[in-house]
């Protein structure tokens, strides 16, 4: 069974993301009026968005006892699409580096971007791509290794653990630019609290709230 309160939130999340990397387009058409960054902000919360959601059904139902399962699941849903889709977008952009080369007159991407032997491409997927989407589940992955530390953590020290997600937000925001965006510090107050209203407010996320913006009940899978 699923909520569809459950999937409205998602839903705003993906219109989220498709406004925030579609608003480029309003450059042309903006002139003097600043669409692009109205667009920007309001769209933005999509990104975060998953970032809590993610922790947050990562540590509803998470115990001592089932801890493997939730790590090995986690992993297997995250970590085989992005070994895949890194595999698929390389051999992709590679033939696109090709066709640039054949001087088809079409424009696409410097094929030298990218890794050319096994070694190298392993190398590639390990440490992650610099620009393109697939840098969101590797940070996902190295936030699940370290879930059952930060969980423990905020269970032990409730409002020290809100204090501290108040000042890693500070730092964020005083330090804009300087801390890499494909990074665990970047995200982490999104997923810390994410933890923390599973731990404290598990309820939250499916108000009734959310009810009125998504539609009623429960719906099948």
């Amino acid at each position: 069974m699923r909520d569809s309160r459950i999937d409205a939130i998602k839903y705003y999340g993906i219109i989220g993301m498709v406004l925030l990397h579609s608003s480029y387009l309003l450059d042309d058409v903006s002139g003097d009026i600043p669409i692009q960054m109205a667009v920007t902000s309001i769209a933005g919360i999509g990104l975060p968005l998953y970032f809590f959601l993610s922790a947050y059904f990562f540590t509803i139902g998470y115990s001592i006892e089932n801890m493997d399962r939730k790590i090995i699941s986690r992993i297997k849903k995250i970590a085989i699409p992005y070994v895949l889709w890194q595999f698929i977008m390389i051999k992709g952009y590679h033939i696109l580096g090709r066709l640039d080369r054949n001087r088809l007159g079409i424009r696409f991407i410097d094929e030298t971007y990218f890794p050319s032997g096994i070694k190298e491409t392993f190398k590639f997927i390990y440490k992650g791509w610099r620009d393109p989407p697939l840098w969101y589940l590797l940070v996902l992955i190295q936030f699940v290794f370290i879930t059952p530390v930060l969980l423990m953590l905020v269970q032990k020290f409730r409002y020290i653990s809100l204090l501290a997600i108040g000042m890693i937000v500070l730092i964020n925001v005083g330090y804009y630019g300087d801390i890499p965006y494909a990074s665990l510090p970047y995200w982490a107050p999104e997923y810390l609290s994410g933890i923390w209203v599973a731990i404290y407010m598990p309820d939250m996320v499916k108000s009734n709230k959310w009810k009125k913006l998504g539609g009623g009940g429960v719906c099948s899978s």
